[in-house]
């Protein structure tokens, strides 16, 4: 890996296209909308069709400002941040006041191993891939650190030119 400090800007639209965790949110809230639309009757067509598309773009509005923006390598060192989606302490199943939210975790990534690269066929045409690698994470948040879970694997989504990126790290 390079020594010096380089920071690579990251296309939010892939980030959300392409992460399978960010995608079972869009699966899951079409499948209620066409069941919705399918069990409704045909004077409610029009209107679960408009509350489809509003739930879909408010999601993927969502998910855009809740993905991250870039990361940087600082020698030996990968930086990014990632957000977690948490639920309140109270209950796991019932959304209580204050319901789901948005934490910002630092994570900085050393001892990195098995990098890998990745880039599918629509990637390809827009010279943009993701990266999965191990190693050694630190994390910081601003709160709630013990509801974080600890990982060694990642991936991160939607580096621009990806073709130039390959031989940088």
């Amino acid at each position: 890996m390079n020594n010096t400090k380089t920071t690579y800007k990251l296309n939010r639209f892939f980030y959300i296209v392409f992460n399978p965790s960010m995608n079972k949110w869009l699966i899951i809230v079409n499948l209620i909308m066409i069941a919705w639309i399918v069990f409704s009757n045909k004077n409610s067509l029009y209107t679960a069709l408009f509350c489809s598309i509003a739930v879909d773009v408010i999601l993927v509005l969502d998910l855009f400002f809740h993905s991250p923006k870039f990361f940087v390598t600082d020698g030996e060192e990968i930086k990014f941040n990632e957000y977690a989606h948490i639920k309140p302490e109270s209950s796991p199943f019932v959304i209580t006041k204050g319901g789901f939210f948005w934490l910002k975790v630092s994570y900085s990534i050393s001892n990195i191993q098995d990098i890998k690269y990745h880039q599918n066929f629509i990637e390809k045409i827009f010279d943009i891939g993701h990266i999965s690698f191990s190693g050694k994470a630190d994390f910081s948040a601003k709160r709630d650190m013990d509801r974080i879970k600890r990982k060694e694997q990642f991936t991160i989504y939607g580096i621009k030119h990806f073709s130039n990126f390959k031989g940088q790290l």
